[in-house]
Order: structure tokens, then sequence, then C-alpha cells
């Protein structure tokens, strides 16, 4: 017999589009409320219009009926606001001079297919909390993909930049070899393909990072070589 409990699948997804919902109302809350409102105005104004040109359907008391018809008229302005403020998947950008769309997606990117380039720091440290942090994809990428294993990283790493020279550098923590901006290896990690650019300088004391306009030019340039030559090859 069913006790009448959601499934924990079920308990996941409620609490996903809980969540989802949300951040949205967060974000919008004005568009949240202006939608709600032209929603229910709309409305008003098909039903007042029908009563005006059919006497008819004109109400002449209050009853159950109009009063779930008036819950009704709100609820169908709010789930209309609720869909217009939900946060989007993706936005797409049209650059018509060069007819290049492009989009950019909102998500999980290592749940999504395909190959993936996450920027790194120019020393391709692998040592979590200092001088990488967790919550940074580069963290991530150490902490999901090599489930913590770092030297696993430091193999793959060393082994695409055998013939790259580098500049050997004294640092109290982190990889001691100094790559150059732009630097670029392939990493694999099962079938998932991870794509590498070194972007940022990053002080051998705080180990805080930095990227300029120079810099992040210098990197897309290197990435973009590392794509037309590496992203498909095996």
């Amino acid at each position: 017999m069913s006790s009448g409990k959601l499934p924990e699948a079920q308990k996941v997804f409620v609490k996903r589009i809980i969540r989802y919902l949300g951040i949205g109302l967060k974000r919008y809350p004005l568009r949240f409320f202006k939608s709600w409102f032209l929603a229910y105005s709309a409305i008003w104004t098909i039903l007042s219009s029908l009563a005006f040109f059919f006497p008819i359907l004109r109400p002449t008391s209050w009853n159950v009926w109009i009063v779930l018809g008036l819950l009704s008229m709100v609820m169908v302005g709010l789930l209309w606001g609720l869909y217009r403020v939900r946060p989007r998947r993706s936005v797409q950008i049209r650059m018509k001079p060069i007819d290049v769309t492009i989009e950019v997606a909102f998500g999980d990117l290592f749940t999504t297919q395909g190959i993936k380039a996450i920027a790194v720091n120019e020393f391709f440290d692998s040592s979590l909390g200092e001088p990488v942090a967790r919550s940074s994809l580069h963290g991530q990428l150490i902490e999901r993909m090599f489930q913590d294993r770092p030297e696993q990283f430091d193999e793959l790493v060393d082994k695409e930049l055998r013939s790259t020279q580098f500049e050997e550098t004294k640092r109290s923590a982190g990889r001691k070899r100094k790559y150059p901006i732009g630097t670029t290896p392939v990493v694999d990690v099962g079938t998932e393909r991870f794509l590498l650019p070194a972007l940022c300088e990053t002080d051998v004391e705080t180990y805080k990072a930095y990227c300029d306009i120079p810099m992040l030019l210098m990197a897309l340039d290197g990435l973009w070589s590392t794509v037309r030559t590496r992203a498909g090859v095996t």
C-alpha cells in the first residue's frame, strides 16, 4: 500500500522546480507582478466584453462559480508571471555584420555534451584551496573529474606540455613551471575532452589571479589554434 509520500526522484524534481522559480522571482520581482497584472487584466477585459455583448453571461449575484472564476483568473495570472520570470537556459546573440549567432547557455558545464574549454592559470595548478579555488571551474574540474586526485591531472598536463617551454618559478605551494599565456593542453578524462588555455597570471605570494584584455586575446588565440588542430583529433 502506498504511504502517500513522493518518491525520492520526484522530491528532487520538485525541489529543483521550486529553486528554479525562486531564482526567477528573486531576479525579476517587478516583471513577475507586471506579468501577473497584465494577464489578470487581459482575462478580465475579455470576460467583461463578452458579458456586455451577451447579457446572458452576466452574473446576477455572487455564488461559488464567480468566486472560483476569480480565483482561476488570479492563478492564471500567477502562472503566467512565473513563466515570464523563469531563468533562461540559453540566450542567443545575433551578430549581423558577420552573420554569426552566439548562444550563451546556462547550466552545469560538466553535464553537457561535447568538448569543453576551461581557463586555468599559467602554472596549471592542481592543489585545491590554494592556489585553486574549489568554486572555480578549474577547481571543479579537478574535484569532479579527478575525484580530488590532483596527481592524475598533473600527469596528463605534463605529458601534453613536455615539449613546451616554461619558466621555473619559486613558490611556496603549487606547481613551479610557468607557461606562456595561451598555452592550451588537451586533457582527456574517460570519454570527455577538455581544452585548458592558460588565461591568467598568478601572484606567487597571494595566489591571486590576474587577467587583462591583451592576456585574454592571447589566451583566445592559443585556444583557437588548439581547436583547429586538436579538437577533433583522438
